[in-house]
Protein backbone atom coordinates (compact mmCIF):
# COMPACT_ATOMS: atom_id res chain seq x y z
CA UNK A 1 0.00 0.00 0.00
CA UNK A 2 2.87 2.36 0.80
CA UNK A 3 4.48 1.88 -2.64
CA UNK A 4 1.16 2.39 -4.39
CA UNK A 5 0.64 5.58 -2.41
CA UNK A 6 4.12 6.84 -3.30
CA UNK A 7 3.51 6.15 -6.99
CA UNK A 8 0.26 8.11 -6.80
CA UNK A 9 2.05 11.08 -5.29
CA UNK A 10 4.73 10.92 -7.95
CA UNK A 11 2.12 10.78 -10.75
CA UNK A 12 0.23 13.72 -9.29
CA UNK A 13 3.45 15.73 -9.09
CA UNK A 14 4.35 15.00 -12.70
CA UNK A 15 0.86 15.88 -13.94
CA UNK A 16 0.94 19.15 -12.03
CA UNK A 17 4.21 20.02 -13.75
CA UNK A 18 2.70 19.28 -17.18
CA UNK A 19 -0.41 21.42 -16.57
CA UNK A 20 1.71 24.21 -15.18
CA UNK A 21 3.77 24.16 -18.36
CA UNK A 22 0.56 24.26 -20.45
CA UNK A 23 -0.69 27.24 -18.47
CA UNK A 24 2.56 29.05 -19.06
CA UNK A 25 2.30 28.35 -22.81
CA UNK A 26 -1.30 29.58 -22.82
CA UNK A 27 -0.34 32.83 -21.15
CA UNK A 28 2.31 33.33 -23.82
CA UNK A 29 -0.32 33.13 -26.57
CA UNK A 30 -2.14 36.29 -25.44
CA UNK A 31 -0.79 39.45 -23.93
CA UNK A 32 -4.24 40.22 -22.46
CA UNK A 33 -6.56 38.23 -20.26
CA UNK A 34 -9.81 36.76 -21.60
CA UNK A 35 -11.77 39.52 -19.85
CA UNK A 36 -9.63 42.19 -21.43
CA UNK A 37 -10.03 40.62 -24.88
CA UNK A 38 -13.82 40.57 -24.50
CA UNK A 39 -13.86 44.23 -23.49
CA UNK A 40 -11.66 45.11 -26.44
CA UNK A 41 -13.94 43.28 -28.89
CA UNK A 42 -17.02 45.02 -27.49
CA UNK A 43 -15.31 48.40 -27.71
CA UNK A 44 -14.16 47.69 -31.26
CA UNK A 45 -17.70 46.89 -32.47
CA UNK A 46 -19.23 49.76 -30.52
CA UNK A 47 -16.85 52.21 -32.21
CA UNK A 48 -17.62 50.67 -35.60
CA UNK A 49 -21.39 51.02 -35.08
CA UNK A 50 -21.03 54.68 -34.11
CA UNK A 51 -18.71 55.46 -37.02
CA UNK A 52 -21.42 55.97 -39.64
CA UNK A 53 -22.89 59.47 -39.72
CA UNK A 54 -25.88 58.29 -41.78
CA UNK A 55 -26.34 54.99 -39.96
CA UNK A 56 -26.42 51.41 -41.24
CA UNK A 57 -28.84 49.63 -43.54
CA UNK A 58 -29.94 46.51 -41.68
CA UNK A 59 -30.95 43.54 -43.86
CA UNK A 60 -33.17 41.62 -41.47
CA UNK A 61 -34.61 38.11 -41.95
CA UNK A 62 -37.06 36.93 -39.26
CA UNK A 63 -37.96 33.28 -38.61
CA UNK A 64 -35.43 30.46 -38.69
CA UNK A 65 -36.80 29.33 -42.08
CA UNK A 66 -36.93 32.89 -43.48
CA UNK A 67 -40.61 32.30 -44.17
CA UNK A 68 -41.39 36.03 -44.31
CA UNK A 69 -38.47 36.99 -46.51
CA UNK A 70 -36.24 39.95 -45.67
CA UNK A 71 -36.93 43.54 -44.56
CA UNK A 72 -34.90 46.74 -44.55
CA UNK A 73 -34.27 48.90 -41.50
CA UNK A 74 -31.82 51.72 -40.98
CA UNK A 75 -30.07 51.92 -37.60
CA UNK A 76 -28.12 54.89 -36.29
CA UNK A 77 -26.08 54.53 -33.09
CA UNK A 78 -24.85 57.42 -30.91
CA UNK A 79 -22.40 57.91 -28.04
CA UNK A 80 -25.02 57.51 -25.33
CA UNK A 81 -26.14 53.98 -26.25
CA UNK A 82 -29.11 55.49 -28.07
CA UNK A 83 -30.54 54.04 -31.25
CA UNK A 84 -32.64 55.62 -34.00
CA UNK A 85 -34.59 53.24 -36.28
CA UNK A 86 -36.17 53.78 -39.70
CA UNK A 87 -38.18 51.11 -41.57
CA UNK A 88 -39.13 50.51 -45.20
CA UNK A 89 -42.74 49.69 -44.26
CA UNK A 90 -43.59 53.03 -42.64
CA UNK A 91 -45.72 55.33 -44.79
CA UNK A 92 -43.53 58.39 -44.12
CA UNK A 93 -39.99 57.08 -44.56
CA UNK A 94 -38.42 59.98 -42.66
CA UNK A 95 -40.15 58.80 -39.48
CA UNK A 96 -37.84 57.23 -36.91
CA UNK A 97 -38.32 55.65 -33.48
CA UNK A 98 -35.72 55.90 -30.69
CA UNK A 99 -34.68 53.26 -28.17
CA UNK A 100 -31.43 51.93 -26.68
CA UNK A 101 -28.91 49.22 -27.42
CA UNK A 102 -26.13 47.38 -25.65
CA UNK A 103 -23.24 45.11 -26.63
CA UNK A 104 -22.86 42.23 -24.23
CA UNK A 105 -20.52 39.25 -24.06
CA UNK A 106 -22.25 35.95 -24.63
CA UNK A 107 -20.04 33.51 -26.48
CA UNK A 108 -18.72 36.57 -28.27
CA UNK A 109 -19.89 40.19 -28.63
CA UNK A 110 -23.70 40.32 -28.96
CA UNK A 111 -25.64 43.37 -30.15
CA UNK A 112 -28.79 43.59 -28.02
CA UNK A 113 -31.74 45.91 -28.70
CA UNK A 114 -32.58 45.97 -25.02
CA UNK A 115 -35.51 48.39 -24.83
CA UNK A 116 -38.75 48.06 -26.77
CA UNK A 117 -38.91 49.69 -30.18
CA UNK A 118 -42.23 49.18 -31.95
CA UNK A 119 -40.58 49.26 -35.39
CA UNK A 120 -37.54 47.14 -34.70
CA UNK A 121 -39.24 44.58 -32.47
CA UNK A 122 -42.33 44.02 -34.62
CA UNK A 123 -41.15 40.57 -35.75
CA UNK A 124 -40.02 39.54 -32.26
CA UNK A 125 -42.85 40.93 -30.10
CA UNK A 126 -45.47 38.23 -29.32
CA UNK A 127 -49.21 38.86 -29.33
CA UNK A 128 -52.32 36.94 -28.40
CA UNK A 129 -52.46 35.60 -31.95
CA UNK A 130 -48.72 34.95 -32.37
CA UNK A 131 -47.24 33.72 -29.11
CA UNK A 132 -43.86 33.38 -30.79
CA UNK A 133 -44.35 36.56 -32.80
CA UNK A 134 -42.87 36.00 -36.26
CA UNK A 135 -39.81 34.24 -34.91
CA UNK A 136 -37.66 37.37 -35.12
CA UNK A 137 -34.42 38.15 -33.30
CA UNK A 138 -33.59 41.12 -31.10
CA UNK A 139 -30.08 39.94 -30.16
CA UNK A 140 -27.34 39.32 -32.72
CA UNK A 141 -23.89 37.78 -32.51
CA UNK A 142 -21.39 40.15 -34.13
CA UNK A 143 -19.41 37.92 -36.47
CA UNK A 144 -17.00 40.16 -38.39
CA UNK A 145 -16.67 43.64 -39.83
CA UNK A 146 -14.77 45.83 -42.23
CA UNK A 147 -15.07 49.51 -43.06
CA UNK A 148 -18.43 49.13 -44.85
CA UNK A 149 -20.13 45.94 -43.63
CA UNK A 150 -20.83 44.22 -40.32
CA UNK A 151 -21.91 40.58 -40.41
CA UNK A 152 -24.32 39.35 -37.72
CA UNK A 153 -26.15 36.17 -36.78
CA UNK A 154 -29.48 36.05 -34.96
CA UNK A 155 -29.01 34.32 -31.61
CA UNK A 156 -32.48 32.77 -31.83
CA UNK A 157 -32.86 31.95 -35.52
CA UNK A 158 -29.24 31.51 -36.54
CA UNK A 159 -30.04 33.65 -39.61
CA UNK A 160 -27.08 35.49 -41.16
CA UNK A 161 -27.69 39.21 -41.68
CA UNK A 162 -25.77 42.36 -42.61
CA UNK A 163 -25.32 45.96 -41.58
CA UNK A 164 -24.19 48.11 -44.52
CA UNK A 165 -22.75 51.58 -43.95
CA UNK A 166 -24.85 54.31 -45.58
CA UNK A 167 -23.55 57.23 -47.60
CA UNK A 168 -26.98 58.84 -47.86
CA UNK A 169 -29.81 59.75 -45.56
CA UNK A 170 -32.00 56.89 -44.27
CA UNK A 171 -35.15 58.07 -46.06
CA UNK A 172 -33.31 58.34 -49.39
CA UNK A 173 -32.01 54.78 -49.09
CA UNK A 174 -35.40 53.37 -48.11
CA UNK A 175 -37.15 55.27 -50.92
CA UNK A 176 -34.91 53.52 -53.45
CA UNK A 177 -35.85 50.19 -51.88
CA UNK A 178 -39.53 51.10 -52.05
CA UNK A 179 -39.26 52.14 -55.71
CA UNK A 180 -37.86 48.73 -56.63
CA UNK A 181 -40.58 46.98 -54.65
CA UNK A 182 -43.34 49.02 -56.30
CA UNK A 183 -41.98 48.28 -59.75
CA UNK A 184 -41.61 44.53 -59.21
CA UNK A 185 -44.56 43.69 -56.96
CA UNK A 186 -46.84 42.71 -59.88
CA UNK A 187 -44.14 41.11 -61.98
CA UNK A 188 -43.21 37.55 -62.79
CA UNK A 189 -40.01 36.53 -64.50
CA UNK A 190 -38.86 34.21 -67.22
CA UNK A 191 -35.55 32.86 -68.40
CA UNK A 192 -33.94 29.88 -70.06
CA UNK A 193 -31.02 27.87 -68.72
CA UNK A 194 -29.31 25.44 -71.10
CA UNK A 195 -32.41 25.66 -73.34
CA UNK A 196 -34.64 24.67 -70.40
CA UNK A 197 -37.43 27.24 -69.79
CA UNK A 198 -37.63 28.49 -66.21
CA UNK A 199 -40.67 30.30 -64.80
CA UNK A 200 -40.05 32.52 -61.78
CA UNK A 201 -42.99 33.66 -59.67
CA UNK A 202 -42.95 36.38 -57.04
CA UNK A 203 -45.03 35.69 -53.95
CA UNK A 204 -44.55 38.00 -51.02
CA UNK A 205 -40.78 38.15 -50.52
CA UNK A 206 -40.04 34.81 -52.09
CA UNK A 207 -39.10 33.83 -55.61
CA UNK A 208 -40.40 30.47 -56.82
CA UNK A 209 -38.32 28.90 -59.59
CA UNK A 210 -40.29 26.30 -61.58
CA UNK A 211 -38.40 24.15 -64.09
CA UNK A 212 -37.87 20.61 -65.35
CA UNK A 213 -34.71 18.62 -64.75
CA UNK A 214 -34.19 15.15 -66.23
CA UNK A 215 -37.93 14.76 -66.78
CA UNK A 216 -38.84 15.76 -63.23
CA UNK A 217 -40.81 18.88 -62.37
CA UNK A 218 -38.97 20.90 -59.74
CA UNK A 219 -39.73 23.98 -57.70
CA UNK A 220 -37.38 26.05 -55.54
CA UNK A 221 -38.81 28.68 -53.17
CA UNK A 222 -36.17 31.25 -52.21
CA UNK A 223 -36.54 34.10 -49.68
CA UNK A 224 -35.16 37.48 -50.71
CA UNK A 225 -34.89 41.10 -49.66
CA UNK A 226 -35.41 44.20 -51.81
CA UNK A 227 -32.32 46.38 -52.23
CA UNK A 228 -31.92 49.90 -53.69
CA UNK A 229 -30.69 48.29 -56.90
CA UNK A 230 -32.78 45.12 -57.16
CA UNK A 231 -33.14 42.04 -54.97
CA UNK A 232 -30.81 39.84 -52.94
CA UNK A 233 -31.57 36.23 -52.05
CA UNK A 234 -30.96 35.12 -48.48
CA UNK A 235 -28.20 32.81 -49.67
CA UNK A 236 -26.41 31.87 -52.85
CA UNK A 237 -28.35 29.28 -54.88
CA UNK A 238 -27.56 27.03 -57.82
CA UNK A 239 -30.17 25.92 -60.36
CA UNK A 240 -29.33 23.94 -63.49
CA UNK A 241 -25.65 24.78 -63.07
CA UNK A 242 -26.15 28.55 -62.68
CA UNK A 243 -25.25 30.14 -59.33
CA UNK A 244 -26.74 33.44 -58.21
CA UNK A 245 -27.69 35.54 -55.19
CA UNK A 246 -27.92 39.23 -56.00
CA UNK A 247 -29.81 40.68 -58.97
CA UNK A 248 -29.61 44.22 -60.32
CA UNK A 249 -32.76 45.74 -61.82
CA UNK A 250 -32.30 47.16 -65.31
CA UNK A 251 -35.58 48.93 -65.96
CA UNK A 252 -34.74 50.02 -69.50
CA UNK A 253 -34.12 46.37 -70.44
CA UNK A 254 -36.89 45.02 -68.18
CA UNK A 255 -34.46 42.55 -66.62
CA UNK A 256 -33.05 41.41 -63.30
CA UNK A 257 -29.39 40.57 -63.89
CA UNK A 258 -26.79 38.63 -61.89
CA UNK A 259 -23.35 37.43 -62.93
CA UNK A 260 -24.61 34.10 -64.29
CA UNK A 261 -28.33 34.59 -64.86
CA UNK A 262 -30.68 37.22 -66.32
CA UNK A 263 -34.41 37.21 -65.60
CA UNK A 264 -36.83 38.95 -67.97
CA UNK A 265 -39.42 40.99 -66.09
CA UNK A 266 -42.95 40.09 -67.22
CA UNK A 267 -46.14 41.97 -66.36
CA UNK A 268 -49.68 40.63 -66.93
CA UNK A 269 -51.56 42.17 -69.88
CA UNK A 270 -54.11 43.52 -67.42
CA UNK A 271 -53.82 44.06 -63.70
CA UNK A 272 -56.82 42.31 -62.17
CA UNK A 273 -55.69 43.29 -58.67
CA UNK A 274 -56.59 46.93 -59.26
CA UNK A 275 -60.37 46.36 -59.35
CA UNK A 276 -63.26 43.94 -58.90
CA UNK A 277 -64.04 41.80 -61.98
CA UNK A 278 -67.23 39.78 -62.02
CA UNK A 279 -67.94 36.36 -63.49
CA UNK A 280 -71.74 36.24 -63.91
CA UNK A 281 -73.09 32.70 -64.07
CA UNK A 282 -76.42 33.95 -65.43
CA UNK A 283 -74.78 35.17 -68.65
CA UNK A 284 -74.82 31.74 -70.27
CA UNK A 285 -73.90 33.05 -73.71
CA UNK A 286 -70.70 34.56 -72.30
CA UNK A 287 -69.40 31.49 -70.52
CA UNK A 288 -68.75 27.93 -71.60
CA UNK A 289 -70.93 25.08 -70.34
CA UNK A 290 -68.02 23.35 -68.58
CA UNK A 291 -67.49 26.24 -66.15
CA UNK A 292 -71.25 26.52 -65.59
CA UNK A 293 -71.31 22.82 -64.63
CA UNK A 294 -68.55 23.27 -62.05
CA UNK A 295 -70.32 26.27 -60.60
CA UNK A 296 -73.54 24.23 -60.27
CA UNK A 297 -71.53 21.58 -58.43
CA UNK A 298 -70.23 23.98 -55.78
CA UNK A 299 -73.62 25.72 -55.59
CA UNK A 300 -75.24 22.43 -54.60
CA UNK A 301 -72.40 21.59 -52.20
CA UNK A 302 -72.86 24.93 -50.47
CA UNK A 303 -76.60 24.39 -50.05
CA UNK A 304 -75.96 20.94 -48.63
CA UNK A 305 -73.25 22.16 -46.26
CA UNK A 306 -74.80 25.34 -44.88
CA UNK A 307 -78.30 25.60 -46.33
CA UNK A 308 -77.19 28.85 -47.98
CA UNK A 309 -77.51 30.13 -51.54
CA UNK A 310 -74.35 30.88 -53.44
CA UNK A 311 -74.61 34.25 -55.12
CA UNK A 312 -74.49 33.73 -58.92
CA UNK A 313 -71.47 36.01 -59.35
CA UNK A 314 -67.82 35.29 -58.56
CA UNK A 315 -65.42 38.18 -58.06
CA UNK A 316 -61.93 37.99 -59.60
CA UNK A 317 -59.21 40.37 -58.46
CA UNK A 318 -59.63 42.38 -55.27
CA UNK A 319 -61.31 40.67 -52.35
CA UNK A 320 -64.91 41.64 -51.67
CA UNK A 321 -64.11 41.90 -47.97
CA UNK A 322 -63.95 45.55 -46.87
CA UNK A 323 -60.41 46.76 -46.23
CA UNK A 324 -58.77 43.54 -47.42
CA UNK A 325 -55.61 43.51 -49.54
CA UNK A 326 -56.11 39.91 -50.66
CA UNK A 327 -56.17 39.12 -54.38
CA UNK A 328 -57.91 36.12 -55.92
CA UNK A 329 -61.49 34.79 -56.14
CA UNK A 330 -64.29 35.87 -53.79
CA UNK A 331 -67.65 34.15 -53.32
CA UNK A 332 -70.75 35.37 -51.51
CA UNK A 333 -72.99 32.92 -49.64
CA UNK A 334 -76.38 34.24 -48.56
CA UNK A 335 -79.21 33.49 -46.18
CA UNK A 336 -82.53 35.30 -45.95
CA UNK A 337 -81.04 37.81 -43.49
CA UNK A 338 -77.26 37.91 -43.98
CA UNK A 339 -74.36 37.11 -46.28
CA UNK A 340 -70.81 35.76 -45.93
CA UNK A 341 -67.72 36.41 -48.05
CA UNK A 342 -65.24 33.57 -48.68
CA UNK A 343 -61.97 34.28 -50.47
CA UNK A 344 -59.20 32.17 -51.98
CA UNK A 345 -55.87 33.81 -52.89
CA UNK A 346 -54.72 33.52 -56.50
CA UNK A 347 -51.71 35.03 -58.27
CA UNK A 348 -52.54 36.59 -61.64
CA UNK A 349 -49.29 36.72 -63.60
CA UNK A 350 -47.88 37.41 -67.02
CA UNK A 351 -46.42 34.67 -69.23
CA UNK A 352 -42.86 34.93 -70.51
CA UNK A 353 -42.86 35.40 -74.28
CA UNK A 354 -46.64 35.98 -74.61
CA UNK A 355 -47.85 39.54 -74.05
CA UNK A 356 -51.52 38.59 -74.31
CA UNK A 357 -51.46 35.61 -71.91
CA UNK A 358 -52.34 35.62 -68.24
CA UNK A 359 -51.60 32.82 -65.81
CA UNK A 360 -53.27 31.93 -62.50
CA UNK A 361 -51.62 30.20 -59.56
CA UNK A 362 -53.13 28.97 -56.31
CA UNK A 363 -51.74 31.04 -53.43
CA UNK A 364 -53.50 29.68 -50.34
CA UNK A 365 -56.58 30.13 -48.19
CA UNK A 366 -57.98 33.60 -47.75
CA UNK A 367 -60.68 35.13 -45.58
CA UNK A 368 -63.29 32.65 -44.27
CA UNK A 369 -62.08 29.94 -46.66
CA UNK A 370 -61.77 27.27 -43.96
CA UNK A 371 -65.59 27.34 -43.75
CA UNK A 372 -66.08 27.10 -47.51
CA UNK A 373 -63.52 24.56 -48.75
CA UNK A 374 -66.33 22.86 -50.69
CA UNK A 375 -65.99 25.73 -53.20
CA UNK A 376 -62.48 24.62 -54.16
CA UNK A 377 -63.54 22.68 -57.31
CA UNK A 378 -64.42 25.98 -58.99
CA UNK A 379 -61.11 27.64 -58.03
CA UNK A 380 -59.18 24.56 -59.09
CA UNK A 381 -60.95 24.35 -62.45
CA UNK A 382 -60.19 27.99 -63.25
CA UNK A 383 -56.51 27.77 -62.30
CA UNK A 384 -55.87 24.31 -63.78
CA UNK A 385 -56.96 25.52 -67.21
CA UNK A 386 -54.61 28.51 -67.18
CA UNK A 387 -52.84 30.16 -68.86
CA UNK A 388 -55.50 32.07 -70.79
CA UNK A 389 -55.28 34.22 -73.85
CA UNK A 390 -57.21 37.39 -73.18
CA UNK A 391 -59.16 39.79 -75.35
CA UNK A 392 -59.91 43.25 -73.93
CA UNK A 393 -62.72 45.43 -75.25
CA UNK A 394 -60.83 48.70 -74.70
CA UNK A 395 -57.10 48.88 -73.91
CA UNK A 396 -57.36 52.33 -72.32
CA UNK A 397 -60.57 51.83 -70.38
CA UNK A 398 -61.41 48.11 -70.26
CA UNK A 399 -64.81 46.99 -69.06
CA UNK A 400 -64.98 43.41 -70.41
CA UNK A 401 -62.35 40.69 -70.79
CA UNK A 402 -62.62 37.34 -72.54
CA UNK A 403 -60.43 34.49 -71.25
CA UNK A 404 -59.73 31.49 -73.49
CA UNK A 405 -57.66 28.59 -72.21
CA UNK A 406 -54.47 28.22 -74.24
CA UNK A 407 -54.36 24.43 -73.86
CA UNK A 408 -58.14 23.85 -74.03
CA UNK A 409 -59.78 26.55 -76.18
CA UNK A 410 -63.20 25.07 -75.43
CA UNK A 411 -62.78 26.48 -71.90
CA UNK A 412 -63.60 30.18 -71.96
CA UNK A 413 -65.40 32.85 -69.94
CA UNK A 414 -65.94 36.59 -69.63
CA UNK A 415 -65.34 39.00 -66.78
CA UNK A 416 -67.13 42.33 -66.46
CA UNK A 417 -65.73 45.28 -64.56
CA UNK A 418 -67.79 45.97 -61.46
CA UNK A 419 -69.52 49.33 -61.74
CA UNK A 420 -70.78 51.38 -58.82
Amino acid sequence: MKNRYRYSLLLAFLLSMVFAACDNDTELLFEETATERKKAAISEYDNALKSSANGWAFEYFPDKNQSFGGYNFVLKFDDHDKLMVWYEGIQLLSTSVSSTYDIISYGGPVLSFDTFNNILHQFANPSRYEYNAKGGDFEFLLMSHNADTIHLKGTKTGNLMRLIKLNERPAEYLQKVRDVQEYLKKATFGTSINNIPVEVLLSGRHLMFNYEEEGEEKSEILPFIYTPGGIRLYESTEILGKEFQEFTLQKSEEKLVSDQLALSVVFPPIDLSEWWWIYDINKETENCAAIKAVYDEVYNANALRWGEKLYPKVCFGKSLRDGSTEIGLSFVSTTTSSYYVAHYNVLFTGVYGHDDYINMHLAGNGFNWSWYTHLEPFVNFITENAPYKIEIDDDKNPSKIKFTSVDKPEIWFHLDKLAF
